[in-house]
């Protein structure tokens, strides 16, 4: 199959749960002998064309304002209508690229991550060249902070798909609520599981690299940080942790709006020594401070179903996570991790990382049942089967 795959920001500009799902899904499409092409935003110092992991990228132009562009991670505040100017125009600049793409290169099926932009851009080029379309919902982004005065550009997207995904069970139940009667398929985002499998030389060898030392209690967090991620609030459980754990460690890995605001909130609470911001790391290096923590914790308002929580899995740790949509589906209470009713109430978020973390017992065995529910459930093979057989039902259905 000659497959497009449409997504609004890629790597090397933007690294995020979205990109990641289409970079993985992409590089083992094309592992598989399909001949796919990113199509994405351009940015001032990236090639408009490029190969990658056996895959093509094309970068169609944007000409807004290139800080505005890098909007899902710029530590700089964009202004709130500088966002919705850059996903504009991605919107005309991508559909007129890929109608032109379409045409000339006679390709066999659209695929769309997240319904908007990318799924609208997709859907008007559907209805000029009847190509078959794919969209996929990945939660937050395109539909819980979508205003609800563009719910009916949502409807238009979806009505136009020939096969609509969502990446998680409660995500398609929130969307038949809001957006009424669709016809969505639930294919769960999946990783690299071999990738993660758990080796304590790795773990050594990354506590020695960054100064941990081998025995010191580790809780790990991988995200954009941006305010619905709440690390405010893991941060605030920090002093609380430390007093009783003094050799504790807290590892940010990402990047984001929230940065400096975090930064100045681990000054005032006084714990620069137990708090660690890594920033943007390789995959390599990510992979390598996953083996080396003890727990994950995510506490966001909502996910769709989190990439960086599935990886966490992988690599068999525990997760504490918040019991908000989306954020607790992968997670079984007592079983793979811990579920926090009131993350906001600090003294209870504290005694939950403490539990977890003075029991090696019961960390060793929510770890392993971790890992077998992502071996079980979310591996990147088991994901890309589903989707190349969603491809091949879009296909027959417009024969």
């Amino acid at each position: 199959m000659r497959i497009a795959h449409l997504i609004h920001t890629f790597p090397p500009a933007v690294h995020g749960g979205g990109e990641l799902f289409v970079y993985e899904l992409s590089r083992r499409l094309a592992s598989k002998g399909h001949e796919v092409v990113v199509i994405t935003r351009g940015f001032k110092d990236l090639p408009s064309r490029e190969e990658m992991d056996g895959f093509h990228v094309e970068r169609y132009k944007n000409p807004a304002p290139e800080s505005w562009k890098y909007h899902p991670i710029a530590e700089a505040r964009v202004p709130w209508y500088g966002k919705y100017l850059v996903l504009s125009l991605d919107l005309a600049y991508s559909a007129k690229y890929l109608h032109r793409l379409v045409m000339e290169e006679k390709l066999d099926l659209l695929h769309a991550s997240f319904i908007v932009p990318s799924g609208v851009s997709g859907a008007i080029v559907k209805s000029s060249t009847r190509i078959p379309l794919v969209i996929t919902v990945h939660g937050n982004a395109d539909f819980y902070e979508v205003p609800k005065t563009l719910y009916p550009m949502l409807r238009y997207a979806a009505g136009k798909a020939d096969r609509l995904i969502a990446v998680g069970d409660e995500l398609k139940r929130n969307l038949l609520g809001e957006l009424g009667d669709l016809d969505i398929r639930v294919i769960p985002n999946g990783v690299d599981i071999e990738r993660y499998r758990p080796e304590r030389a790795v773990r050594n060898e990354t506590r020695r690299k960054h100064g941990i030392p081998i025995g010191s209690p580790v809780l790990l967090s991988v995200s954009r940080l941006v305010e619905r991620k709440n690390i405010d609030l893991v941060l605030r459980a920090v002093p609380h942790v430390v007093k009783r754990m003094p050799s504790f460690k807290f590892l940010i890995v990402g990047e984001g709006p929230e940065h400096q605001r975090l930064r100045q909130l681990t000054h005032q609470l006084g714990i620069e020594n137990a708090v660690t911001f890594m920033g943007f790391v390789s995959e390599e290096e990510k992979t390598r401070i996953y083996l080396a923590s003890d727990a994950f914790i995510q506490l966001s308002s909502r996910e769709g179903l989190s990439i960086s929580l599935l990886e966490s899995k992988a690599a068999g740790l525990p997760a504490i996570v918040s019991d908000s949509k989306g954020t607790r589906e992968p997670v079984r209470e007592n079983e793979s991790g811990r579920i926090v009713s009131r993350p906001e109430v600090t003294a209870e978020l504290a005694e939950k990382i403490l539990n977890l973390l003075s029991d090696s017992r019961a960390r060793r065995r929510l770890g392993k049942n971790a890992r077998r529910e992502a071996e079980e459930n979310y591996s990147l093979e088991a994901m890309t089967r589903q989707y190349i057989e969603v491809y091949r039902e879009a296909l027959e259905s417009r024969t």
